[in-house]
């Protein structure tokens, strides 16, 4: 591992860089936000669009994780951090379509958000890259993409130290609000900020969550 250091906005954490390369990993986070604003694309503006976050542990990798406190330092499983797109009525594009192919196999498509339960806990091939945050300046992790693993390479891996989380905003039932409320306070502001945040089950019913503030939770979910 690189020992460049990254920190969120505002967090007394910073976190060793992950070299550049591809890893095996699994699928360990997929929380749905609810439709979110897009980035213009070429100067283009772009429509709203059903986002999910997901997290991508590096099986048996490990980063430096310093408290700017005191100055301590642990080792924390090596974790990776996705947006992706999840399109409408079932046609399977892009990141969602490269997900799907990557955990469980090519032809598949979801015309149901509960169904992207399938992926959780699948071990893929995840390519790590670096980029420059503009509000620091300093480098920090991305996926540049996931692809399927070997059918060997599958059975041999091991398996993830982090418990599987899935949420599904738009599911209401008690296993979904007891995932709400492990989410941090960032994930759960996304969700309330989405635009059909009215329709949401969290937010319409206003589901009490006792989640406690975390300084890095804008890093972790």
């Amino acid at each position: 591992m690189a020992k460049i250091q990254a920190a969120g906005s505002g967090s007394k954490f910073s976190y060793s860089i992950i070299e550049p390369d591809t890893y095996e990993a699994r699928i360990t986070r997929f929380i749905l936000v609810g439709v979110q604003p897009q980035p213009d694309y070429q100067g283009q503006a772009k429509p709203d669009s059903l986002q999910a976050k997901l997290a991508f542990e590096l099986v048996g990798e490990t980063v430096t994780v310093t408290n700017s406190d005191d100055g301590s330092e642990e080792q924390r499983p090596a974790v990776v951090f996705n947006d992706i797109n999840i399109p409408a009525s079932g046609i399977t594009r892009g990141k969602a379509f490269d997900l799907i192919n990557a955990a469980i196999g090519a032809g598949e498509t979801f015309d149901d958000t509960e169904k992207y339960k399938d992926v959780m806990n699948a071990g893929v091939s995840v390519t790590v890259g670096t980029y420059k945050n503009k509000k620091t300046g300093k480098d920090v992790n991305c996926v540049n993409a996931v692809g399927a693993l070997g059918k060997r390479a599958k059975e041999k891996l091991e398996d993830s130290t982090m418990d599987v989380l899935f949420f599904d905003c738009y599911e209401d039932s008690e296993a979904m609000k007891e995932a709400y409320a492990s989410l941090g306070k960032f994930i759960q502001g996304k969700i309330k900020d989405a635009a059909d945040a009215q329709f949401l089950p969290a937010i319409k019913d206003a589901w009490p969550t006792e989640v406690a503030a975390d300084d890095a939770d804008d890093k972790e979910f």
